[in-house]
């Protein structure tokens, strides 16, 4: 294991050993000596830190809403200095990072000026681009950002969704394509009803179990395997888990609002679990391992199954469904 140069992490200014290969708390990877860098990697390098800064103040801040404590992330050029010398500096980050809360957020000016200034780069960006500026927004533009209904941080950097959490009005969230690591920040989202969270970096559902707003959850491309975290989201009317780990769809069971399912290049092997969700309209399940569609012969409202590229051999059970307009069989055994 390669020997890391800082005596604190450069990111959250915890105490580190040579041995450290990660920030026991802040998570950061980046402990290299930079000695050798040119000096366009080298800028690089200071502007992935300082990004990784604002993100853990961000963290800090909104991990600590209503304990009325100051979270130990302060910063001096002696808490990142390299254990051997280097050509510069990272820059400091400030000021020590204050308790915020929503309610803080919305009464104090000052703390909602110092929440944006700690938010990175690409986080200040979301918040123009929602508030439709150019420049960056007023204390009371910033009221009507903690107050907006929709947000989208799709098509981005953003790996952390930490300032969501304060936006308790939000109904719609689209965080999709991006690198988001953890869904955790949207835990007490208590009127979310619709998020797109496809294409991204994590690996559990589990903050969204208690969020029975949702009506439309997309998954899809994502790390997750495990279903069992939204069996009591019984709002839920879409459900979008393709190209994931899943293997098992028994979580849903119970889910007898859900109109459409797609999980299509899963590892399932079963649709059984599907056999009393009556109301779905739309099922997708290409590329799985389904062999019977035994289960959908008393789904009547069904009206578009695809499920080319499986082990089926037989429309028989679908013979009653006199509401089905499309059926995809192609590449299955049907017809041979």
């Amino acid at each position: 294991m390669e020997q890391n140069i800082y005596q604190k992490c450069p990111v959250c200014g915890f105490p580190l050993t040579q041995d450290n290969a990660i920030c026991p708390r802040c998570k950061n990877d980046i402990l290299e000596d930079i000695n050798t860098l040119d000096e366009q990697n080298l800028e690089k390098h200071f502007r992935i830190i300082e990004e990784k800064k604002a993100d853990w103040y961000i963290r800090c801040l909104t991990e600590h809403l209503d304990t009325g404590k100051a979270p130990a992330v302060t910063f001096s050029p002696a808490d990142t200095a390299p254990r051997h010398g280097f050509k510069d500096q990272l820059t400091p980050a400030g000021e020590e990072a204050l308790a915020a809360s929503r309610a803080m957020l919305l009464r104090e000016p000052q703390k909602r000026h110092d929440w944006y200034k700690a938010l990175s780069k690409d986080w200040k960006e979301v918040v123009r681009h929602t508030l439709k500026l150019q420049r960056d927004p007023s204390n009371t533009e910033l009221l009507d950002f903690l107050n907006v209904t929709s947000l989208r941080c799709n098509n981005t950097r953003i790996h952390n969704l930490a300032p969501v959490s304060l936006l308790e009005n939000l109904q719609q969230l689209r965080c999709d394509e991006t690198p988001v690591e953890s869904l955790e920040p949207l835990r007490n989202l208590r009127q979310l009803k619709r998020l797109y969270a496809f294409d991204c970096d994590f690996l559990s559902l589990d903050p969204l179990r208690n969020i029975t707003s949702l009506k439309l959850l997309w998954v899809s491309s994502t790390e997750i395997s495990d279903l069992a975290p939204i069996a009591g989201l019984i709002n839920l009317e879409e459900l979008y888990c393709s190209e994931t780990l899943v293997s098992d769809l028994s979580p849903i069971a119970g889910l007898i609002n859900l109109e459409k399912l797609s999980c299509y290049k899963t590892e399932i092997e079963s649709i059984e679990p599907v056999k009393k969700l009556e109301n779905l309209i739309e099922l997708g399940i290409n590329s799985t391992r389904i062999s019977s569609l035994e289960p959908l012969a008393e789904l009547d409202k069904l009206e578009y199954l695809r499920c080319s590229r499986t082990n089926i051999t037989s429309l028989e059970p679908l013979r009653k469904l006199s509401s089905l307009k499309e059926l995809n069989v192609e590449q299955t055994g049907v017809f041979h």
